[in-house]
């Protein structure tokens, strides 16, 4: 890299007029089937497989090949909301909220993909939306101004850019690698603990051993918090490097370390929503989009074995059947309080639940810092991102 022409050469221009960008269709729910093309939804950009299809007629031009830019309006902070490939090896179709963008000859696709994954962040800042949901309007995504160096400058600057996607890549397939077999010994010691007290013994109502918390934020407290599928209940500002609440705190949930909050919005790794205990802060409060409980104090449960078993996913065959998405399907799921806290979850004696928890605390030991060097990684790759994307510094072409 070197400093050549000054950047004032580099062309700034609208997305849209550099880009066509081209609006979903609301596929209503009369209209699903189980063959036909897949419909894509926001949990689908996440990582789900579980799809919805569709076997009538359509506008070609929501038609969705493998390697087209979509960029989902409305979203999660932090997760869903902003710019994704479609990898799939299949074709699908555009659903609503999302917007597929079809690049002229003027701009390299994936040099607009890493130009909008740097703007996400600004995007979210300026977008409407309540605390753990954004959208933007489509005009004023087509009036977003973009840099716009040579193309084969876009097309250096993108695959430097690219590279250290690909090494995050392969550190997020480790990552995924590790927590599967965490998972496997998880379901592995569940099954053990169930031949040894009978499997139909220790299932239990979740909403006999916990309790709902709905405490408001009476005593001033400002540590906003969200939920990150990797590091947990985190302060917002450390999460978006800037404060997305509101200026009136008192509506929000106050939480206490070691109680939980449900997030009712997919997610990367979570498509029907994470569960999280707070444990990096002595208090903390979240939106009262999320559901918030604690374990009671009679009830004989490990607050380590309840949170390994949530991490896992192990309460998604029975979120699946109760979860909806929104009517506006912005992957908010439509889970009442009532149908979360009637759900089962499997609770063995307490001796066995802690001698889980500590098999377990290893393994999460050795994810914890794998995360730890992605992070590291995302943060350099953000860095560079800043000079490559604004000129700072140039490439050799």
């Amino acid at each position: 890299m070197r400093n050549r022409r000054p950047v004032s050469e580099w062309a700034k221009v609208q997305l849209g007029d550099v880009a066509k960008v081209i609006n979903g269709r609301p596929f209503k729910p009369h209209q699903w089937s189980d063959r036909g093309l897949p419909i894509i939804r926001i949990q689908n950009l996440n990582g789900s497989n579980d799809f919805n299809y569709y076997n009538g007629s359509f506008d070609p031009k929501l038609l969705v090949t493998p390697g087209t830019l979509l960029f989902a309006w409305s979203g999660s902070k932090g997760s869903s909301f902003g710019p994704h490939f479609w990898r799939r090896p299949e074709n699908g179709l555009l659903n609503y909220h999302t917007w597929k963008l079809e690049p002229s000859s003027k701009v390299d696709q994936r040099y607009l993909y890493q130009s909008l994954k740097k703007l996400t962040k600004e995007i979210e800042g300026k977008a409407h939306g309540a605390a753990g949901l954004v959208h933007i309007q489509k005009g004023w995504m087509e009036s977003w101004m973009l840099n716009l160096p040579t193309l084969a400058e876009q097309r250096e600057i993108a695959a430097i850019l690219g590279t250290w996607d690909e090494a995050l890549d392969k550190l997020d397939t480790l990552i995924a690698a590790k927590d599967r077999r965490k998972q496997a010994l998880l379901q592995q010691l569940l099954t053990v603990a169930a031949q040894k007290v009978g499997h139909g013994h220790a299932r239990h109502r979740l909403g006999v051993l916990v309790e709902r918390v709905t405490r408001k934020n009476a005593v001033g407290n400002d540590n906003v918090l969200t939920i990150s599928a990797q590091q947990g209940l985190i302060n917002q500002r450390e999460y978006f490097n800037r404060n997305v609440a509101g200026a009136d705190l008192s509506g929000y949930y106050l939480l206490r370390r070691g109680e939980f909050a449900y997030n009712r919005s997919s997610s990367i790794g979570f498509p029907y929503g994470a569960i999280k205990r707070l444990d990096h802060y002595d208090s903390g409060i979240v939106s009262t989009l999320y559901l918030c409980f604690r374990i009671k104090d009679d009830a004989e449960v490990s607050s380590d074995y309840l949170t390994h078993y949530l991490d896992g996913g192990f309460l998604n065959p029975g979120l699946r059947s109760i979860a909806k998405e929104g009517a506006r399907a912005h992957g908010l799921l439509n889970v009442t309080a009532d149908e979360f806290f009637d759900l089962d979850v499997f609770i063995p004696p307490l001796v066995l639940q802690k001698k889980i928890a500590a098999i377990l605390g290893s393994a999460e030991s050795e994810l914890r810092l794998l995360r730890q060097q992605r992070a590291a990684l995302d943060q350099q790759k953000r860095g560079l991102m800043q000079i490559l994307l604004t000129g700072q510094k140039r490439v050799r072409v």
